[in-house]
């Protein structure tokens, strides 16, 4: 009882004061997993109405349970720059597929670090509002080797839809809200079924969360239902996309063990 009187209390505060916080306004306008709450996170940059609402806001976006999400994008960056690099010892040009993006700032990322080399990028998501803004960014950036598609990453049938057969497929954060884990290993066949030998496969994982009773109790998910998240060991997601017959190449994780990243090969 003292525990829902906590989460009640909080979700007041998260609802009115915490409305002059850029990032709470943000949770409640696109939910608390939006590929756009996501950018803010990873951008880090306090902001908010009047001086408590900045002070608000940097309390929120320096949470630890942010801190670790901002780690795993430099895992993510660090690990699609590898495959990059190993497909570029043998091949001519590097095609990469987002399955599930959002705006992808961690795509653009390590684009602009790749623009002089031949490496392609298609950036797909059901949400076109999130394209949409990806696109913007990347025009802004000058990033002509980008493209913003709309694509559900769990229709085989999606991929057939691509020009050209990928080299490099990614999967970020998407694995955390899919409950149901034959969706995720569908997921996983699906992907493993449109590389070639040798293609890569970098996914992310949520192995533990820094107070997962809290969020889901005050926050809510993209689609403005009841936040759900699902937490997996490493060991054993790593374990399903070996049955599938990828290889792992590696898997790195922030210290705390939170969230993994792990690159794999077909």
């Amino acid at each position: 009882m003292l525990k829902e009187l906590k989460f009640k209390a909080l979700k007041t505060l998260v609802d009115t004061i915490g409305q002059t916080s850029d990032g709470l306004k943000l949770c409640s306008q696109y939910g608390f997993t939006s590929g756009k709450m996501l950018d803010y996170i990873y951008q880090n940059q306090p902001s908010g109405k009047y001086l408590i609402g900045k002070l608000i806001d940097r309390i929120f976006i320096r949470h630890a349970g942010w801190e670790v999400i901002r780690t795993r994008k430099n895992n993510l960056v660090n690990s699609l720059k590898t495959a990059i690099v190993l497909t570029l010892t043998d091949k001519n040009d590097v095609f990469i597929v987002d399955v599930a993006s959002g705006p992808a700032k961690y795509i653009l990322e390590t684009m602009d670090k790749f623009r002089n080399e031949n490496v392609f990028a298609v950036c797909r998501d059901i949400d076109t509002r999130w394209l949409e803004e990806g696109k913007i960014k990347a025009e802004s950036l000058g990033l002509s080797n980008m493209e913003f598609k709309e694509g559900n990453a769990l229709e085989p049938n999606s991929f057939k839809e691509l020009n050209k057969i990928p080299n490099i497929i990614v999967s970020s954060g998407f694995y955390d809200w899919i409950i149901d884990d034959e969706l995720v290993k569908k997921s996983m066949q699906i992907i493993y079924n449109n590389l070639p030998v040798d293609g890569y496969f970098v996914f992310t994982n949520q192995s533990d969360h820094v107070d997962l009773e809290m969020v889901k109790n005050v926050f809510q998910d993209f689609n403005h239902n009841p936040l759900e998240m699902k937490i997996r060991n490493a060991c054993l997601i790593n374990s399903w996309a070996k049955e599938i017959g990828f290889k792992i190449i590696e898997t790195n994780s922030d210290k705390q063990g939170y969230y993994s990243v792990t690159l794999a090969q077909k």
